[in-house]
């Protein structure tokens, strides 16, 4: 009859489970580390008006953001090196559409000019509106926060600004005016 050989001292078998957890460990850890993460998403434990926040990097433009994590985010390339990066309330399947009242969107686009044009300006805001404009800087970058209207929104709170040939137009409604200021201050190019 052939027995195994299996050990019945318990301090062996307690070596063993040892070995077995810390061999589990360092491949988990492995993973976390050196295999593929997603470079859009990943959770961050800093907070933006109490609310956990998550990390934006876009590899397009080379910038990150961070924003409230009950946001999602969905992109469009519009073509031409232009998009739109949308910020929007997360809501479950029975919720409407209408039901995210939190946001925010990104837009840039190939832009050569120093300084916005006035055409330019009333191309992107037909309303000509701007008020309470203020000068500030995204990453060191000079930029400009205003108010406007925009006729399927209502009143808005913009931050513009144009780095490395690209124009940068950041919108939200405006009373979260406070929520976009910020997420601006997050923002960081990767250069």
């Amino acid at each position: 009859m052939n027995q195994s050989k299996k050990s019945m001292n318990p301090v062996d078998n307690g070596i063993n489970q040892i070995i077995l957890t810390l061999v589990v460990a360092i491949g988990i850890l492995f993973s976390f580390f050196f295999v593929g993460k997603s470079s859009s998403d990943i959770k961050i434990t800093t907070q933006i008006n109490g609310d956990k926040t998550l990390e934006y990097k876009n590899t397009t433009r080379q910038f990150s953001i961070l924003y409230p994590e009950d946001l999602s985010f969905k992109e469009y390339d519009e073509g031409g090196g232009t998009y739109t990066i949308v910020f929007e309330e997360k809501t479950d399947s029975t919720s409407s559409p209408q039901a995210a009242d939190k946001g925010f969107q990104i837009f840039f686009t190939p832009y050569s000019e120093p300084q916005v044009s006035p055409e330019r300006f009333l191309l992107d805001v037909p309303s000509g509106v701007r008020k309470d404009v203020l000068n500030l800087e995204v990453d060191g970058v000079l930029g400009t926060s205003f108010s406007s209207t925009n006729a399927s929104l209502g009143e808005t709170w913009e931050v513009w600004f144009i780095h490395e040939g690209f124009l940068y137009e950041v919108t939200t409604l405006k009373p979260l005016e406070p929520l976009l200021n910020e997420v601006i201050q997050t923002w960081k190019f990767t250069r």
